[in-house]
């Protein structure tokens, strides 16, 4: 309906990543679901630029090899969320969106590239 103007939508976006990165909140999925859930609806409403400094920044170091693999497997399900609904256009304003997704799918890991792939299936 687009009832929530620009201003209340990145706050909702900044509480959603502080939200699901806190590491106090990992052991909670429900939590994390519906977070991710509202993350997801709210993150492809908002300028890329708001995206690239206040999601991206936050999330890129996540999914890296240097953290738990819980750690990663939450940072790959949030960033490919965003993924899905930002859509070509904010790919290629910001392409390290497009290599934080790439290295899921070059994960050493299988399960972590086994969500990269299924993320690619339903992207396209």
């Amino acid at each position: 309906m687009d009832l929530v103007n620009k201003r209340n939508k990145e706050k909702i976006v900044k509480v959603a990543i502080a939200i699901t990165t806190d590491d106090d909140n990992a052991e909670n999925e429900t939590l994390l679901t519906a977070w991710i859930d509202v993350l997801e609806a709210v993150v492809g409403k908002v300028e890329p630029k708001f995206v690239s400094e206040n999601v991206i920044s936050i999330i890129k170091d996540i999914p890296s090899l240097k953290n738990p693999f819980a750690k990663r497997k939450r940072g790959n399900r949030i960033l490919l969320s965003c993924a899905k609904n930002l859509g070509e256009s904010v790919f290629d304003k910001d392409p390290n969106i497009m290599k934080l997704v790439l290295s899921i799918c070059h994960d050493n890991n299988y399960k972590i590239r086994k969500d990269g792939v299924i993320f690619l299936k339903e992207y396209f």
